[in-house]
């Protein structure tokens, strides 16, 4: 069986090589990437990843804090980290376009970090490693959908970057959610 990592490799190297005509799944259904066009521009783009990569960063400080779980402690420090420097460099490329990021952690995300660090502390490894899960996968659709419509070089290098590093924390988050349902 192919790896989780390998299959959205596999997927966001099809979307970018898909030819223009080529219907995608976007989060509003099937689109044709003319009509994907018109839905985001690169500066959003930047922005909704921000704000993903925001609350990996805040959630992953909950969960080092709160669990007692030294493997997942260990997980939740290294996706602190490399979030921070996601978070830099797509700080950075905004700084390029003039995007202005609010680094508050707010709506459905803002949610979660309450629920994180109010619920029981047996229950934060599997919570948290859920909503890391279910925004890797947001964030994967965004790649994935918008990725041939940010023009720039550099937000697509980012967005590469990002969309590796998620496949790995899918597939580590999975494996760990694994192990504790057992």
């Amino acid at each position: 069986m192919r790896s989780a990592a390998f299959l959205l490799a596999v997927g966001v190297f099809a979307a970018a090589i898909a030819p223009p005509g080529l219907a995608q799944m976007g989060s509003s259904g099937v689109e044709g990437r003319d009509q994907m066009a018109h839905r985001i521009t690169g500066q959003d783009f930047l922005m909704q990843l921000m704000r993903n990569t925001a609350a990996q960063i805040e959630w992953s400080r909950i969960a080092e804090t709160r669990t007692s779980d030294p493997e997942v402690k260990a997980f939740a420090k290294k996706i602190d980290y490399q979030n921070r420097v996601f978070g830099y460099e797509i700080y950075q490329r905004g700084k390029e376009v003039h995007v202005e990021f609010d680094p508050a952690v707010s709506g459905k995300f803002k949610q979660i970090s309450d629920s994180l660090r109010s619920m029981p502390a047996d229950q934060v490894d599997i919570a948290y490693l859920k909503a890391l899960q279910d925004v890797g996968h947001q964030t994967v659709d965004l790649l994935s959908g918008e990725y041939n419509n940010v023009i720039d070089v550099q937000t697509k290098g980012i967005a590469l970057e990002v969309s590796n590093a998620v496949a790995r924390e899918d597939s580590e988050a999975h494996d760990l959610l694994k192990k504790r349902r057992k």
